[in-house]
């Protein structure tokens, strides 16, 4: 009898729970927790955040100086805080940017700093040594463009050197293009950028510094005249930020602190240019807006 006492309590018996499981094992008829139920390690969770790549550009967005669009070249022309060029208020200025009137444009590089509407369409850090990059074309044979050290290089001699890119529609362009000059020749020596370009029968607008006669000038050019706008003092110096914008009835050009304005109706033309003459320049940046 005893022995068959024992052998019932012996298969009524449990084992107490192990410590190693993390379920409650409370009165709701819990399955005491398996091993799917154990957090992660801290690690693996670090691990999962570092690989997101939501701009799928190869570029994790904690490296990535701008996350939210494409960009696996990472270019940041200005080297500033503001990202890289691809979101950048404004790639070839380093700056804080103020947005007025919130369209995407920090204000120093917005055209209507004031009024809403104006688009970065093309900038162009020339960070790819070679040949100019794809969309740029040469009007004339007066010098060779090529890329390198992250500028467009030209060394141009008595005959203008001029490099365009056309864009879809006529409209309101501004080109914004930063250079410095390396070598200067004699005889007319300037560097310039263009716009509301044509090329048959070649027609432009030009903001040009003279280095030859320290100043800033305005001019329209077509073929094969010349109409001059004026010129102002200020326009030397090695560094140089060319500006010109060519609006319905408007056209300004501003070559560092000079400025000069003129009333005068486009060319029809929808290209925009950079150009040099018995000067040796690096562009380093040149950007395109348009105003509605």
């Amino acid at each position: 009898m005893r022995a068959l006492l024992l052998l019932v309590l012996a298969a009524c018996s449990f084992d107490a729970p192990s410590s190693t499981t993390t379920g409650d094992g409370g009165g709701g008829g819990g399955d005491g927790g398996t091993d799917s139920l154990i957090a992660p390690p801290a690690d693996a969770a670090i691990d999962a955040l570092d690989d997101l790549d939501d701009d799928d550009d190869g570029i994790a967005d904690l490296a990535d100086n701008c996350p939210a669009r494409a960009n696996p070249d990472q270019a940041n022309e200005d080297s500033d805080l503001d990202g890289g060029d691809v979101c950048d208020r404004c790639p070839h200025l380093a700056a804080a940017q103020i947005d007025s009137d919130g369209d995407g444009i920090g204000n120093d590089c917005d055209p209507r700093p004031t009024l809403a509407g104006d688009q970065l369409v093309q900038f162009e850090g020339f960070n790819e040594p070679g040949a100019p990059p794809t969309g740029w074309t040469a009007l004339s044979n007066g010098g060779t463009w090529s890329v390198s050290g992250g500028a467009l290089r030209v060394t141009a001699g008595d005959t203008a050197a001029e490099l365009v890119h056309a864009f879809a529609s006529l409209g309101d362009h501004t080109v914004d293009a930063r250079a410095t000059i390396l070598q200067q020749g004699s005889g007319i020596v300037s560097a310039a950028v263009l716009a509301d370009v044509t090329t048959s029968p070649v027609h432009f607008y030009l903001c040009a510094t003279r280095t030859d006669q320290a100043e800033a000038e305005l001019w329209r050019y077509t073929n094969p005249n010349w109409t001059d706008f004026g010129a102002a003092g200020g326009g030397g110096g090695t560094d140089l930020r060319l500006l010109l914008r060519s609006a319905p009835a408007l056209q300004t050009c501003r070559i560092n602190a000079a400025e000069l304005t003129t009333g005068s109706a486009p060319s029809g033309g929808n290209r925009i240019g950079v150009r040099a003459r018995n000067m040796a320049v690096a562009f380093t940046s040149v950007a395109v807006y348009r105003s509605p």
